[in-house]
């Protein structure tokens, strides 16, 4: 079991922006959800509920992928954003971005 978070860019960035910039400065935008204002970051306890996520809620030629999270960046993103554990991949909408900064260089794996 792991816990993950989707890369989600909305192509405003390219692979290679991902991995020598963001990635080496250890922060990666991830999809998130909005609610009265509050932005929601979207977690996972498996790849494939979040590979399935990732085709029921994205367009095939849009930059997403996965990032797996350390215990560290775990607690970080419970303590300080508001986040929601999906079990299954419901369809969701308007699906948002927010700058997440990890403790470690993050381990991504674009789909």
């Amino acid at each position: 079991m792991f816990n993950i978070v989707i890369l989600n860019s909305e192509n405003e960035l390219l692979l290679a922006d991902i991995k020598n910039e963001c990635q080496k400065e250890k922060w990666i935008p991830v999809a998130c959800n909005e609610k009265e204002d509050n932005k929601i970051i979207l977690l996972f306890n498996g790849i494939d509920n979040a590979k399935n996520f990732i085709r029921r809620n994205f367009p095939k030629k849009q930059l997403v992928g996965l990032v797996i999270l350390g215990e560290n960046d775990l607690k970080n993103i419970k303590d300080n954003y508001y986040f929601e554990e999906l079990n299954w991949p419901k369809k969701m909408n308007n699906i948002n971005f927010e700058i997440i900064e990890f403790e470690c260089n993050p381990l991504l794996k674009v789909l």
